[in-house]
């Protein structure tokens, strides 16, 4: 399990190598008047480095807006004790 900043739990399995997870979180965007909205997030770590990418996608209408993608932004994962 993977747990972003924001508190979020992603549950990842692996896929032609990497661990790979795809939520839809209420709260993955925000809209210009502070809302949270709903949208797609795709998570992506390559085992070996524990560096990964996460990518959102909104879909038509949230926020008012035509769809949109956001990333992919860059990680690397930490191990918290």
């Amino acid at each position: 399990m993977f747990t972003s900043h924001s508190a979020a739990n992603y549950d990842l399995h692996l896929s032609n190598g990497r661990w790979v997870a795809t939520v839809n979180p209420p709260d993955a965007v925000h809209c210009k008047d502070g809302t949270p909205a709903q949208a797609t997030v795709t998570i992506s770590v390559d085992p070996a480095t524990l560096t990964g990418t996460s990518t959102t996608s909104s879909a038509t209408g949230v926020c008012g807006d035509p769809p949109m993608t956001y990333g992919p932004d860059r990680f690397t994962l930490t191990k918290v004790s």
